[in-house]
């Protein structure tokens, strides 16, 4: 349980509140002023917290009283984008559907221009880059950024292979080329490299599957 000392402000006790997912001291702050748009936590938003609980009562109840659906935390990501990027969080495809039900742009992007699908098979969220195709999000586009590549060159490129497999059933263009104009063949075939320890967890667990992801897309059509 997360418990501020001292004398905090309403804000702060609705963020502790959200934390502790206390729907009823949630309602009481808010109908006493609280701010439900106040940046609480390294630029994030009430919402965005909330978001990251998985609680949809919660989430609801803001979204009622005015939380912005598009406000952007530090990383430049909307709640809901915040929410595919914490897509292991349990619960959160209810969420995420009530996030686009609201009015939620299915299509806004972080700062490198990736948009939810894209961030979805990043962080290797099947179930969660599932949604998105159900939400209807175009299975070849990736944002106006993401260095150019589509979601099944960056799911090559990491090795995810559950993902490769559901993106191509999907129609996925298999011989897609970003501006450089590196095909999804090249990326399943180019060696991973860390950025960063975040990264390094990727490199032992997925990477071993590249070669067979080669050999899956040349199966589907990929072109050397």
């Amino acid at each position: 349980m997360i418990v501020f000392s001292g004398c905090a402000s309403k804000n702060d006790e609705l963020y502790e509140a959200v934390l502790n997912q206390n729907m009823e001291r949630v309602k009481s702050l808010i109908q006493a002023g609280a701010d439900v748009n106040g940046a609480v936590y390294r630029g994030s938003s009430i919402l965005h917290e909330a978001v990251t609980t998985g609680s949809l009562e919660i989430v609801k109840w803001l979204v009622k009283y005015g939380a912005s659906l598009e406000g952007k935390n530090r990383y430049g990501l909307t709640p809901l984008l915040w929410g595919v990027y914490n897509g292991k969080t349990k619960g959160i495809l209810p969420v995420l559907d009530f996030l686009i039900q609201s009015g939620s742009d299915l299509n806004a992007e972080n700062k490198r221009g990736c948009n939810a699908l894209a961030l979805a098979v990043e962080e290797n969220e099947r179930e969660v880059v599932e949604f998105l195709l159900d939400q209807k999000m175009d299975v070849n586009a990736a944002g106006s950024g993401c260095e150019g590549k589509s979601p099944l060159s960056i799911a090559a490129y990491w090795g995810y292979q559950e993902i490769v497999r559901l993106l191509v059933e999907r129609k996925a263009d298999v011989n897609a080329k970003d501006r450089q104009g590196k095909s999804v063949l090249d990326w399943a075939k180019t060696e991973v490299t860390a950025k960063n320890q975040r990264e390094m967890l990727y490199l032992s667990k997925e990477t071993s599957q590249k070669e067979k992801i080669a050999e899956f897309l040349m199966l589907h059509g990929a072109k050397k």
